[in-house]
């Protein structure tokens, strides 16, 4: 659940305090002139400034000495024609549980404003009316993390306007630690190489027989994909992904089940 706390500031220019008064003056004589006619004057809705933030994990599950990836969306999707000046997102872990080893930035205007002390922080550049952004935070998991303990993380954000600002707090959904050696019900093998590489893709848990198909979450956008296959009667797959062609980067494959509406996203990362 999101929570906000906005402001509204004021600037007064040179000269605008004997305006202001002069303002004043007329607004008293025009309440004398109109007596109890109840005239009234609706306050601008603030609160249709403040952007939609999301931040969540990639995968509900990360290995001991693995990595976890954590994606950060904004969406300027204000009602009140309002640009964004900037928007700042913060995300708070345990250091000893996480480290913070790289990150995704869609756009220039985006970096890394903090890192330390359990906090990793994004500022984002001016959003206009309607646009949206992400990053994504890639972090090392302690190979020490216990097998089924819960990695705890949740964000902060404030954000600013032309004439307002506000702040607020969200909760980040617990990932599951894993061992090194847990059979997992999907993966991706290997989980990083240079394109062209061929990547082997294992899963169970779907439907006898059941047609699986998938597509692939770039660093900009969602792409569809020709790779699909059907399960064997035990609801097994195994596909092989060719990742010629990818730049550089952090990727999710999607496997989906079209039947039981089972689906798995496995992270790789294509190396330079």
């Amino acid at each position: 659940m999101v929570e906000h706390t906005i402001h509204r500031r004021v600037r007064l220019r040179p000269g605008a305090v004997t305006s202001m008064l002069s303002l004043m003056a007329l607004l008293a004589l025009l309440a004398l002139l109109l007596g109890n006619s109840g005239v009234a004057y609706a306050a601008p809705n603030i609160a249709a400034i403040a952007p939609d933030i999301d931040v969540g994990p990639v995968t509900p599950t990360a290995a001991a000495g693995g990595t976890i990836m954590y994606k950060i969306h904004v969406h300027n999707d204000n009602t009140a024609s309002e640009d964004l000046a900037r928007v700042h997102v913060t995300i708070r872990y345990d250091p000893n549980t996480l480290t913070l080893i790289d990150s995704k930035l869609r756009d220039k205007n985006d970096w890394i404003s903090k890192v330390g002390g359990g906090k990793a922080a994004v500022q984002f550049g001016k959003l206009d009316r309607q646009d949206e952004r992400s990053a994504t935070l890639i972090f090392h998991v302690n190979a020490d993390v216990a097998a089924s303990a819960p990695i705890l993380t949740d964000a902060a954000f404030d954000w600013r306007t032309a004439d307002a600002d506000g702040t607020g707090g969200l909760a980040i959904d617990n990932v599951i630690a894993v061992g090194p050696n847990a059979v997992l019900p999907a993966t991706i093998a290997p989980n990083a190489g240079p394109a062209g590489m061929s990547f082997a893709v294992v899963a169970t848990g779907f439907q006898a027989n059941e047609q699986v198909v998938t597509w692939l979450n770039t660093p900009t956008i969602v792409q569809g994909l020709p790779l699909s296959g059907a399960t064997d009667d035990g609801g097994n797959i195994q596909l092989k992904f060719d990742s010629a062609g990818l730049a550089p980067g952090y990727y999710g494959l999607v496997l989906h089940g079209l039947d039981s509406g089972r689906e798995y996203l496995l992270p790789f990362n294509v190396t330079g």
